[in-house]
């Protein structure tokens, strides 16, 4: 009787296993994966409230998207870089572009939570998974 007192208990502890993954990999999948990026507190910004940004349309962008990015970073960076997407301003014009934010947004975040989002954009360029 005890024996199956034991089995019975793997049997209930392996399916609460599988429903907390199952309900962590929803989680990700729905904010987008590596892509997703949480920010260490919540911003306000027009009365709503961002808990972070999901990226994962950088995976998707068009030549004519990333067109409009290269012309939106040169109409707001004076100080031209020999390589634009290495730049912090040009995160934040992908970014701004990605999200349907203003770039305002990105302005007035922390640097811990904008460098997230700056490596984020990165990997997306240069490492897309």
């Amino acid at each position: 009787m005890e024996g199956n007192k034991t089995v019975n208990q793997d049997i209930e502890t392996k399916e609460k296993v599988t429903v907390k993954q199952e309900t962590e990999e929803t989680e990700t999948d729905k904010k987008g994966g590596i892509y997703y990026v949480k920010f260490f507190n919540p911003y306000f910004y027009e009365g709503k409230e961002y808990e972070g940004v999901d990226l994962e349309k950088i995976r998707d962008l068009t030549t004519k998207e990333k067109i409009n990015i290269d012309r939106l970073y040169e109409q707001l960076e004076p100080v031209k870089s020999q390589t634009p997407v290495m730049t912090t301003m040009y995160a934040v014009c992908t970014a701004a572009h990605i999200t349907k934010l203003p770039v305002e947004f990105f302005y007035k975040m922390k640097n811990i939570d904008f460098l997230q989002i700056e490596r984020t954009v990165r990997r997306g360029f240069f490492s897309p998974v």
